[in-house]
């Protein structure tokens, strides 16, 4: 089950609290955050996105809407995943 959430939650520890407080089972997507590429490491296609209500959050480059490689400092949004168990940015696009 994915159940697609207008609200933004800025944790993973707020996300699995907002699953129990709802009794919901499954992954939970959300979308339309808005953060800066932290870092990114082009050798391992792996980086950091800090969210614009805090926190940081791993994404994969083959998650990036673009044919661009992703680069510091440049203004993404995104939509955060948990189906793994470990949340991470899906769905990047550059603003």
């Amino acid at each position: 089950m994915v159940l697609t959430i207008r609200t933004q939650i800025d944790s993973h520890k707020q996300n699995r609290s907002f699953k129990a407080m709802f009794g919901l089972k499954g992954n939970i997507t959300m979308t339309s955050q808005t953060g800066i590429i932290r870092s990114f490491n082009p050798v391992e296609k792996i980086g950091l996105i800090t969210s614009d209500l805090g926190g940081d959050i791993r994404f994969d480059a083959s998650q990036v809407c673009s044919h661009s490689q992703p680069s510091s400092g440049s203004m993404v949004e995104f939509s955060l995943d948990d189906s793994s168990n470990k949340l991470k940015a899906v769905k990047i696009r550059f603003i």
